[in-house]
């Protein structure tokens, strides 16, 4: 793979739940977002890693996970910042040089969200995927 268009792909997700509680995403909010992953991207994620989750994390994991395909539990890894097994498990997959520091890399340049979300979209684009956009301002007007 050559060109980061091509490497879009397949996809590893990186999410840090570093202070993570209950109330930052109501169940429904996560069922709904693992229902657009599985329905609108299949195959474009091969692993889901989930860093630094707090304790009442996988109390929650246990429930939401039933609303995964087991093809999709299945690619979800967690993974602790401080924990070595963890670290050498990341050193494998990434090159520690351009992983972001929040993920035990040592990359500190944070991410252009703007250029990231034009390549997404140009991407979605090239799969056919609808995209749906809501105007915030226009909606918080109303309120």
């Amino acid at each position: 793979m050559n060109s980061a268009d091509e490497q879009e792909e397949h996809v590893t997700w990186l999410i840090d739940l570093r202070g993570w509680s209950i109330s930052s995403t109501p169940l429904s909010t996560s069922r709904e977002s693992m229902h657009i992953v599985q329905n609108y991207y299949p195959g474009i994620i091969a692993v889901a890693i989930l860093s630094n989750t707090p304790r009442i994390f996988e109390s929650f994991w246990k429930i939401i996970k039933h609303f995964l395909e087991a093809k999709m539990s299945e690619k979800v890894k967690f993974l602790y910042t401080n924990n070595p097994e963890s670290h050498k498990i990341v050193s494998e997959m990434f090159d520690m040089d351009l992983l972001e520091t929040a993920f035990g890399g040592r990359n500190s340049i944070t991410i252009d969200i703007d250029n990231y979300a034009e390549r997404m979209r140009r991407s979605d684009l090239a799969r056919g995927v609808l995209i749906i956009q809501t105007d915030i301002n226009l909606i918080s007007r109303h309120h």
